[in-house]
């Protein structure tokens, strides 16, 4: 992913034939320059694992749908992109992230898939 390309809070979907969900690009991966931190959002309503957003969490064409997010970080490798865009999360939206989700800590994705 390249530096600068996206900013925190922007949402894509992808092609890649993992990607069922909307991705949301949070930061570059501090362990890898082949990989981003982001967010999946999900309709799962999964109490103490996923996070109810609601409609003013979102702008940009985002079309809510009963909308939430997984609670974890996760560090994703590049192979998503391309990625195209379909909405952004409002500064409400940031906010409620930093507030819902430990920042400093991340999942890579292939172990997030085992859980």
């Amino acid at each position: 992913m390249y530096k600068g390309k996206y900013s925190k809070g922007q949402i894509f979907t992808s092609p890649h034939k993992d990607a069922e969900h909307p991705l949301v690009y949070w930061k570059q991966s501090v362990n890898s320059q082949d990989h981003f931190i982001g967010l999946m959002l999900t309709k799962a309503n999964i109490p103490g694992k996923n996070i109810k957003m609601k409609p003013e969490h979102f702008t940009d064409g985002f079309i809510f749908k009963d909308t939430h997010v997984v609670g974890t970080f996760l560090d994703k490798p590049n192979e998503y992109e391309p990625l195209k865009p379909i909405g952004r999360l409002t500064p409400k939206g940031i906010g409620y992230i930093y507030d819902n989700i430990k920042i400093d800590e991340s999942v890579l994705w292939d172990e997030y898939l085992k859980r």
